[in-house]
């Protein structure tokens, strides 16, 4: 799985922080934080996630997505082939049926 989080303050930090976690839940899982908004590094080492704290940036200073899925592919431990498509946002939780 991989992910970038808004910074880990307030409401949005717990939920955020709820959702990394649960991801940790399922067997074998995987999880690569990308960017290094405050909070990032230490929620990583909380529940052992991948940090990947550079992200390259276009021409007008958003984030490159492409950049995301690339690295990814390069660091992942399991057959990225449906990465595209596992892409989520920290507020997405999975229940056990995933």
């Amino acid at each position: 799985m991989l992910t970038t989080a808004k910074v880990f303050a307030g409401h949005s930090g717990v939920i955020q922080r709820n959702v990394l976690k649960s991801w940790t839940l399922h067997p074998g899982a995987e999880v690569v934080l990308f960017g290094n908004n405050d909070g990032a590094a230490e929620v990583c080492n909380e529940f052992r996630l991948r940090h990947e704290p550079h992200v390259e940036r276009d021409e007008i200073g958003l984030n490159r997505i492409d950049y995301y899925f690339d690295r990814a592919h390069e660091i992942a431990r399991h057959d990225i082939t449906l990465l595209r498509q596992l892409q989520q946002h920290t507020d997405v939780r999975f229940l056990s049926c995933y």
